[in-house]
């Protein structure tokens, strides 16, 4: 879908109903929409895969994956990946598994739906975990943090890519839902859990807007390492 008929289908819905979506995805809208973050996403998803460093053998978790239509390029970043996808919208879990179906002969790939509280996997199960634009959703930030840090090895990397709070305010459907963070309050939801910051990474592209127009889009990718 080019950034014209994004904005056309855009224009159909309410700021709230595109908010709704863009958290969980449903229906014709959220099936169009799908395919339009995977594409507007992908530069954050890829500087989000670079910095997880993944090596041969190593097990990934990725929470919100939409349609994964990146999961190809990420199996091929070492051998004998073991990758689980998790998403709280069963219409881009059935989108992801549909599309990669043909990788699941050749790649140890599973998806799973979530409450978006509660991994459904044992303590230090994961070597690498990443997430990209849901960091604003997550409903118990603190404690999904926790939840995330008993899945991950120790040693293991977390990496969360999300837009800039200065960047994101200037967008007309945050004020529905969505929490905003800077470096600093991503900093305070590692407090008290084994997680460390190793590194904030600020980067800068253009994208297609949500609305379906072109932006200069400021985002981070934060990198955070499990401590003994």
């Amino acid at each position: 879908m080019d950034n014209k008929n994004i904005k056309q289908v855009a224009e159909q819905v309410t700021l709230s109903e595109l908010a709704q979506q863009l958290r969980c995805p449903s229906g014709e809208f959220g099936q169009q929409l799908g395919s339009s973050m995977h594409q507007s996403n992908l530069t954050m998803t890829q500087s989000a895969i670079a910095l997880l460093d993944i090596g041969d053998g190593d097990s990934v978790l990725e929470l919100g994956h939409g349609n994964a239509g990146h999961l190809k390029e990420l199996l091929q970043q070492a051998d004998n990946i073991r990758y689980r996808g998790l998403e709280i919208s069963p219409l881009m879990y059935e989108q992801a598994s549909l599309l990669n179906q043909p990788l699941t002969d050749d790649y140890d790939i599973e998806f799973g739906l979530y409450d978006g509280l509660t991994l459904p996997f044992e303590d230090n199960e994961f070597d690498k975990i990443f997430s990209v634009n849901t960091l604003y959703f997550w409903q118990n930030p603190k404690q999904f943090m926790s939840e995330l840090a008993r899945c991950l090895k120790v040693g293991g990397v977390l990496v969360l890519a999300y837009g800039q709070k200065q960047f994101m305010q200037t967008l007309p459907f945050v004020d529905m839902g969505f929490t905003l963070y800077d470096d600093s309050e991503v900093s305070e939801l590692t407090e008290n859990t084994p997680l460390k910051i190793s590194e904030f990474s600020h980067q800068q592209d253009k994208a297609i807007s949500k609305t379906g127009d072109m932006i200069d889009r400021y985002f981070t990718v934060v990198k955070i390492v499990k401590e003994g």
